[in-house]
């Protein structure tokens, strides 16, 4: 997938076609060494100066995660690649959206494959996920509604707050709680994979 002389065009693209392949129904039958490719070229995008090939890169990297035959296994040795961007204040409004599309994207396609979703991500990318859902943005507080409207399995009711509740600190439950009752319930659907 990679090569030192690509323009940012290409690497874009690049980035792009690895998400649309993770993401159709061809993506869950790739076997785990073309995964890992796709997800070592989706992060060295996440790395890339140009905006737009990190971008694409951020949700290339999502989709990669969620396709893994160990989804749980490859969030935890990659988080610190979600956070760093996550936690990067200077990063453009454009780059955390593409990071919660890619975390939306995460979940939508390992569905099948994890079935404690909290556990899944863990505290600490979940509060990352709550903090950008309150402090940022609106484009960007609607990203992170969807991602965590789709961590909690909203529609399916309130099992995914109290799992998430019963795991939290009592600063991050109090916001989570809020943000469940005034923002959470209000969204009709997410739709992730129709993009």
């Amino acid at each position: 997938l990679e090569s030192s002389n690509d323009s940012s065009d290409s690497r874009h693209g690049k980035a792009c076609a690895t998400r649309r392949v993770l993401s159709s129904p061809v993506g869950s039958t790739l076997d785990q060494s073309l995964l890992d490719e796709m997800l070592d070229f989706a992060l060295s995008c996440m790395k890339d100066d140009k905006r737009s090939v990190k971008e694409a890169g951020c949700v290339a990297f999502g989709a990669a995660i969620g396709q893994c035959k160990d989804p749980a296994g490859a969030l935890k040795q990659n988080e610190s690649s979600f956070m760093s961007v996550m936690e990067n204040s200077q990063e453009p409004m454009e780059v955390h959206q593409a990071i919660a599309k890619g975390l939306a994207l995460c979940l939508t396609l390992s569905m099948d494959t994890v079935q404690d979703r909290i556990s899944f991500f863990g505290l600490k990318l979940i509060n990352a996920c709550l903090k950008l859902a309150l402090h940022t943005s609106q484009r960007v507080q609607f990203a992170f509604n969807d991602v965590l409207y789709l961590l909690l399995d909203v529609e399916n009711g309130q099992a995914g707050l109290d799992a998430y509740c019963s795991k939290a600190m009592f600063d991050t439950t109090k916001q989570m709680k809020s943000l469940y009752t005034k923002v959470l319930l209000k969204i009709k659907e997410v739709t992730i994979l129709d993009d």
